[in-house]
């Protein structure tokens, strides 16, 4: 399952852990047309479902994406899975009500928000 914001992509997952050796998750996405980024190290919490929270600078408004994502154990990697097949998962457009800058001016300091 996946969740798509105008600034975040929520990832979620059952790591489907077998009893062998402590695993953990790499998560592995792309903007349509751009190189691939790698998220490595996500610890398995033990739960029945994880979820992994893309955001800030890598993630754009209306924007197509690709994530994939694969265990990891001492004995190796397992078969690379993907979120969006056949189709990619597409951020919203900006809203508009959203800020892209905000500047607050008080006894001669200044605070700018993005």
């Amino acid at each position: 399952m996946w969740e798509a914001t105008a600034i975040s992509i929520t990832l979620s997952w059952k790591p489907g852990f077998d009893g062998g050796p402590p695993q953990t998750f790499a998560i592995t996405y792309n903007a349509e047309g751009e190189a691939e980024k790698t998220v490595n190290g996500i610890s398995d919490s033990g739960e029945d479902r994880m979820q992994y929270k893309l955001k800030g600078d890598d993630i754009t408004h209306g924007t197509k994406y690709f994530a994939s994502i694969v265990a990891v154990n001492r004995v190796g990697p397992s078969d690379r899975v993907f979120w969006n097949d056949p189709d990619p998962i597409e951020t919203p457009g900006r809203p508009r009500s959203m800020l892209s800058s905000f500047e607050y001016k008080m006894d001669g300091g200044v605070t700018l928000y993005k």
